[in-house]
């Protein structure tokens, strides 16, 4: 069979269609007539090989970007982070635009709170919930002064570490140093328990001392038994001229003033208050006497 010869307009259409990305504006030219021209045609292509340029959401990435009122960041405590539910805690919405509105400490009362005050007031904790001694909350206003939780104890604890809060949250569990002598654990090695301490102790009527030395006051011996004239101790601080322990009226009388107790008493010609002998009033209570010194004797008898 003869060989077939197509026109050359043929020839050319054949060559387009096989090869898109060439040109072919005029009737019997062509670019791809080269090894180098390639069959695709990258001025024509509806696609585009640059990174796409929108910016990556930066919310939660605990940074205040712009645009941004707030951001708890995704690593936070308590599982507050960035969130638009309940969880008790003061945080930040998902968008970033603002603080979530519900939060313990708004005074304003959520489904999930007993109270909201905003604070430690005296009935209601921080935490939006009644006030109760052994929760581990402390709570001042309420009257509390401290709050072990579960380890609140009256047991006495000696010798102390760290003396645990009392069950009513208003001290101490008992202790040596607590001011109460606990005489059934403790005895004069416990300072709460010693005469002079000023820590009237549930032996002493009465305790006026300071740190450990005894003393007398208008209503305490320094033995911490109260004043009592004839009880053979001499109180000047309780207004005790004297005591010598008996019932004779004596140089002291039974009232227990005397001679240098500064109130002149029948008997006395004076009563100074002090224990100098010499001066206008002798310890005797005595005034001083003049005597004469001649070389003559006389003996009182009239001259004849």
């Amino acid at each position: 069979m003869p060989a077939r010869h197509l026109p050359a307009a043929t020839l050319l259409a054949l060559l387009a269609a096989s090869f898109p990305g060439c040109s072919n504006d005029s009737p019997g030219t062509t670019d791809c007539g080269t090894a180098s021209c390639s069959a695709t045609d990258t001025t024509t292509t509806g696609t585009s090989a640059d990174p796409p340029t929108t910016e990556p959401v930066l919310c939660g990435n605990a940074e205040i970007d712009p645009g941004e009122t707030c951001d708890d960041g995704q690593d936070c405590t308590a599982g507050v982070c960035n969130s638009d539910e309940y969880t008790g805690e003061k945080h930040c919405n998902t968008t970033c635009s603002g603080i979530y509105p519900e939060w313990c400490g708004d005074k304003t009362l959520q489904s999930t709170e007993t109270c909201d005050d905003g604070d430690n007031t005296p009935t209601c904790d921080a935490d939006c919930t009644p006030v109760q001694c052994g929760d581990g909350l402390l709570n001042a206003p309420a009257g509390e002064t401290c709050d072990d939780g579960e380890d609140n104890s009256d047991a006495y604890d000696d010798p102390p570490d760290q003396v645990p809060c009392n069950t009513s949250c208003t001290g101490s569990a008992p202790h040596c140093g607590d001011g109460v002598c606990q005489e059934q654990v403790e005895d004069t090695t416990c300072d709460d328990c010693t005469c002079g301490d000023g820590i009237i102790s549930p032996s002493e009527p009465c305790d006026a001392g300071m740190n450990g030395t005894p003393a007398d006051s208008e209503t305490c011996d320094d033995d911490c038994t109260p004043v009592e004239c004839g009880d053979g101790h001499h109180n000047p601080a309780a207004g005790e001229g004297c005591d010598d322990g008996n019932q004779i009226d004596d140089e002291c009388r039974n009232d227990c003033t005397g001679c240098g107790d500064g109130t002149l008493q029948a008997g006395e010609e004076c009563d100074d208050g002090n224990d100098v002998d010499d001066d206008a009033c002798s310890n005797a209570c005595i005034k001083p006497r003049l005597v004469f010194v001649t070389s003559t004797k006389f003996d009182g008898a009239s001259a004849t």
